[in-house]
C-alpha cells in the first residue's frame, strides 16, 4: 500500500507502542491495587 512503509513505522509505530505499553502497565497496576485494597473481590 505504498513504498515508504519503513519510515511510516518508525514515525508512528514507536510512539503508539510506548503509549500502548504505558496503558497496559497502568491497567495492571490499577488491578493490582484494587485487589490489594479489596475493591476487586477475586482473591
Amino acid at each position: 500500500m505504498g513504498g515508504s512503509g519503513g519510515s511510516g513505522w518508525m514515525r508512528w509505530g514507536m510512539p503508539a507502542l510506548l503509549i500502548l505499553l504505558g496503558a497496559v502497565l497502568l491497567l495492571l497496576i490499577g488491578i493490582a491495587v484494587g485487589i490489594a485494597a479489596g475493591w476487586i473481590p477475586w482473591v
